[in-house]
């Protein structure tokens, strides 16, 4: 329910800049509503005051913050890489290119911009929809970008048994196959 939300006001806000003051409004009156004794103005002890809300919804519409970012608060941002110095660092490195020049952390991101990074071994190949400086959820995130990039390697590990990189952890059952193969190798 609160990915359904969060991809609305994305929508909303992508769609038409201006309804992003009616919406704040909305917003503080069900929250005085949710909280309070259903009458908006009655909200005790909620932890969003409504300039803090307000401020908010309008920082997301403001195109002036939605210009342009830097390369490292964006890869953060939109949930490619978990930190903003493990971008830094990406950025560093030379992994990192924006429409095909190698990128410094403070490279600046437009909507439009090709990204093109090698994080953790695998090629990513993404197209900015919209620069965004603050990290969102992952439903959010998805929406800032076009995701071009190949599917992911699959290996196989034993004749018969394939493995994806970043799966996780092998099943049970799984395990048992694999340890069954080694020792009928072993053998």
């Amino acid at each position: 329910m609160v990915a359904e939300a969060e991809a609305t006001v994305a929508a909303i806000v992508l769609a038409n800049r201006a309804a992003i003051v009616r919406l704040a409004d909305l917003i503080i009156a069900v929250h005085e509503c949710l909280q309070g004794d259903g009458l908006p103005g009655t909200s005790r002890g909620h932890p969003w005051s409504q300039a803090s809300t307000r401020a908010i919804l309008e920082s997301m519409a403001d195109p002036r913050a939605t210009d342009e970012t830097r390369i490292d608060r964006w890869l953060c941002a939109v949930r490619l890489v978990k930190t903003r110095p493990a971008a830094t660092q990406l950025c560093d490195a030379g992994h990192v290119l924006v429409n095909g020049n190698a990128a410094k952390p403070s490279t600046k991101v437009r909507a439009g911009d090709r990204v093109d990074a090698l994080i953790a071994g695998r090629e990513r190949i993404v197209e900015v929809v919209r620069p965004i400086e603050s990290r969102v959820g992952a439903p959010v995130a998805v929406t800032c970008y076009v995701d071009h990039s190949p599917p992911p390697v699959v290996t196989e590990v034993r004749p018969g048994i394939m493995a994806v990189r970043g799966e996780g952890r092998p099943s049970k059952r799984l395990r048992r196959e694999l340890e069954r193969l080694r020792r009928a190798g072993d053998a």
